[in-house]
């Protein structure tokens, strides 16, 4: 889609603020305590899917590139599963002593938001195994890319170049979960997510990427409440020798992942690449 008729920043942030406030205000809270946490979180993701979808219908560009609906080589794909992985379990070292930091100086993860978060991931059996993955790893893993990795990450890199695309949708990842306690982790999340398009210029990537960091969330949870296991990091410090494997398999899949040549070209950009990205 040639560059003046790409749809305004402007319009593309009124949605995502506007889709943040119906989701994380309204729709969460009404179905969660009509119902359940995780039907709370489905109907907020859907309706977050659904207005990126009318959205993009309404502007009438092929997907490819408000959307990002690149084809990638298989390559990038399973190149993207050790770099999840790995980053995934960094990521939550970090989030583990970033809370332990806010816990020392006073200002802990409230109570209400760690209920949360337990009650929407708590698997006691098949059906909410089951009901768990789709409300925490597939529907989230899609809606938010599409929105975040999506028109954000798109509509920045086309008006105001690579850098604020990679940052500015991370950043806004992280604004829209109302979660101020996590928010450095949500922003490294989401600038890891930025990356992973902007290298394979594919959307398909960072959807595998969310879901396999939700995964991993979703499993710790409940390995640690149902059989005591604490192995994800989610709560449990890693020894030296481990965070430097994690590392080295994330910087491994990184270097890889960045010689792939991608299949198809990113919206034309109005600024030059990141020579550190590149």
């Amino acid at each position: 889609m040639p560059f003046m008729v790409y749809p305004s920043l402007r319009s593309i942030l009124y949605l995502a603020l506007a889709t943040a406030f119906l989701a994380q205000l309204l729709l969460f809270p009404i179905f969660s305590k009509w119902h359940s946490p995780q039907l709370g979180l489905i109907t907020t993701e859907l309706a977050v899917l659904g207005l990126v979808l009318l959205f993009a219908r309404r502007h009438g560009g092929p997907g490819e590139s408000l959307l990002l609906f690149n084809a990638t080589p298989r390559r990038c794909l399973l190149l993207t599963l050790p770099l999840a992985l790995s980053g995934s379990l960094l990521i939550s070292q970090f989030d583990l002593y970033c809370g332990r930091l806010l816990g020392s100086l006073g200002h802990p993860l409230p109570l209400h938001i760690q209920r949360n978060i337990i009650e929407v991931q708590l698997a006691g059996d098949l059906p909410s195994l089951v009901f768990g993955l789709f409300a925490v790893v597939i529907i989230p893993g899609i809606a938010e890319e599409l929105l975040f990795r999506g028109l954000v990450f798109a509509g920045l890199y086309v008006h105001r170049g690579p850098r604020l695309a990679v940052v500015g949708a991370g950043v806004s990842f992280a604004l829209v979960h109302f979660n101020p306690w996590q928010f450095p982790t949500l922003v490294l999340l989401g600038v890891l997510l930025g990356m992973l398009v902007y290298w394979t210029h594919s959307i398909y990537p960072a959807i595998l990427a969310h879901m396999v960091n939700n995964t991993l969330s979703f499993a710790g949870l409940n390995l640690k409440v149902c059989w005591g296991i604490e192995t994800l990091g989610a709560n449990h410090p890693y020894s030296l020798p481990v965070v430097l494997a994690l590392v080295l398999v994330f910087a491994a899949a990184a270097l890889r992942l960045r010689r792939q040549q991608p299949i198809m070209p990113l919206p034309a950009k109005a600024r030059p690449a990141i020579p550190w990205l590149n």
